[in-house]
């Protein structure tokens, strides 16, 4: 994570195509920063404070079975922490999502049967997270990208501070 950080605060959150032109001048500059002492030295700096404070907000209990670096939603809130400090005036990010006792409508981006988990787009922006234990009602073989959905907006019960679908089920129009 320190790592990807670190790319990421040298050399921007795009990275360009490995076999495009300008992973030459993307690269160089990463190189370039690492080779002079201080330069180095202060963008690790960065990147350590931004992990510690995403460790923090993150809120993981001691003890669970997978530890924060080993979740995607542990790199989205890091991601989440750079964001910020790349636009002119530094703010946080609002501490508690938008929920909503209303169902809403998106549309299933993917969903991994095997691993029990996939993605909605919501029609009002952005993506949510949903558990297969959210969409039970919903047959396997409908569990597919583009599949019009209607959900509820809940806080993440394993993750502080993320919100995620519940009660997901088809829509009906």
């Amino acid at each position: 994570q320190l790592l990807m950080l670190l790319r990421m605060l040298i050399g921007g959150q795009r990275t360009p195509q490995l076999n495009s032109n300008a992973i030459r001048g993307y690269s160089l500059k990463i190189v370039e920063t690492l080779r002079e002492r201080d330069r180095c030295n202060e963008e690790c700096q960065r990147a350590a404070e931004i992990l510690q404070t995403a460790l923090g907000d993150f809120g993981m209990p001691g003890g669970e079975r997978n530890p924060p670096h080993r979740l995607r939603a542990f790199t989205e809130a890091l991601v989440q922490e750079l964001r910020p400090q790349e636009t002119s005036a530094p703010q946080r990010r609002s501490p508690s999502p938008q929920l909503t006792d209303q169902f809403e409508q998106g549309k299933i981006i993917w969903f991994d049967g095997a691993k029990n988990f996939g993605f909605i787009a919501r029609d009002n922006g952005g993506d949510l997270f949903v558990h297969e234990s959210q969409i039970r009602a919903i047959p396997w073989h409908l569990r597919i990208p583009g599949s019009v959905v209607h959900y509820k907006v809940v806080n993440n019960p394993r993750s502080r501070g993320m919100i995620m679908a519940s009660e997901v089920g088809l829509y009906e129009s």
